[in-house]
């Protein structure tokens, strides 16, 4: 089966058209060149000057004409730089989204092994709790071990700085819903990982979309598009560095603070059945439970990390003043 020809960049399809009426028009130049010297042997002394100065001309002209040619057959041999450059940046975003399909799909099988129903549900629960505060005690000793190095107590400056901590964190909600991750404000520490595990690739693909866009092809001025591009690419970069300091050295003891003060949060998931409803365009609520009507949850069924979140802002606020 014979091989497709590679699809030539509308650039060079362009500069072989051009080169092809620079061809014509050099050959032109040549003619009128040649006509002219042939004319200037057998002219009288009197015409010479003026024929010497075509002469001249024309040869300016032949060699503009080859250097249009020279430069137009280098355009329609290979594709424009930049096109190269936009073609390597696609095939990485395609690399990108698989890479991140496979997390994906090994998100959703670590999900399912930690919701599967054994037959002791008590000891898995046991391994499941004794795993994960493994891997969480690990993260503790080894930040305790960096701060001390730099002469700082870890636990101390989490007490002074958790409440700004809190609200920083936040700023997550920018991209993603945080209540929709239950499971960071969870006492299993298993699920509080896997629940962090899912908060950065999500964070990930959100940041993907921005970053992600290609600028030859998008419409727009090019100039335009190249530099938010730029722009966005050293956000990414903040966005990326604030994140992973955040899941290395605040997520640990993150999970000491949410697995106690997210318990009235985890009371109103455990009552979702019953939360009463509003509906504001129909001015009607239902007390106990949805009857039928139509609207959104009263109280924090919907907000549990936002709750558990403002929660620990104030809690650790308090303990800083009182150990300041």
């Amino acid at each position: 089966m014979p091989e497709t020809p590679p699809v030539e960049h509308p650039q060079q399809l362009a500069a072989r058209l051009k080169l092809a009426q620079a061809q014509f028009e050099l050959s032109q130049a040549r003619q009128q060149l040649q006509l002219g010297r042939s004319g200037l042997r057998s002219a009288p002394l009197r015409k010479k000057p003026i024929l010497l100065l075509a002469v001249f001309l024309d040869l300016i002209a032949v060699k503009g004409f080859e250097r249009s040619a020279r430069t137009y057959e280098r355009m329609a041999a290979k594709p424009p730089r930049s096109t190269l450059l936009f073609e390597r940046a696609r095939q990485e975003r395609v690399a990108a989204l698989a890479s991140s399909e496979r997390a994906e799909s090994h998100r959703r099988l670590a999900g399912a092994a930690l919701s599967a129903q054994p037959g002791r549900p008590w000891t898995a629960f046991v391994i499941q709790f004794v795993l994960g505060w493994v891997i969480v005690g690990a993260a503790l000793a080894v930040d305790y071990a960096i701060f001390a190095a730099f002469d700082t107590n870890y636990f101390r400056w989490y007490l002074e700085n958790g409440a700004l901590i809190s609200i920083v964190f936040g700023f997550v909600s920018l991209a993603v819903r945080l209540d929709d991750y239950p499971d960071l404000i969870s006492y299993n520490p298993m699920r509080y990982l896997y629940a962090c595990l899912t908060l950065s690739l999500h964070l990930s693909l959100a940041w993907n979309q921005i970053v992600g866009v290609d600028p030859e092809r998008s419409p727009g001025l090019l100039f335009a598009k190249v530099f938010d591009l730029v722009v966005s690419l050293f956000a990414w970069l903040a966005v990326a560095i604030g994140f992973v300091g955040w899941l290395v050295v605040v997520a640990p003891i993150q999970h000491l603070v949410y697995a106690v003060l997210g318990a009235p949060a985890r009371n109103a998931l455990r009552n979702q059945a019953s939360s009463p409803h509003f509906n504001p365009a129909k001015d009607v609520t239902a007390v106990s439970g949805n009857d039928g009507t139509s609207g959104h949850p009263i109280g924090y069924v919907e907000k549990p990390v936002t709750l558990t979140s403002a929660l620990a802002a104030a809690v650790l606020w308090v303990l800083s003043q009182l150990i300041g």
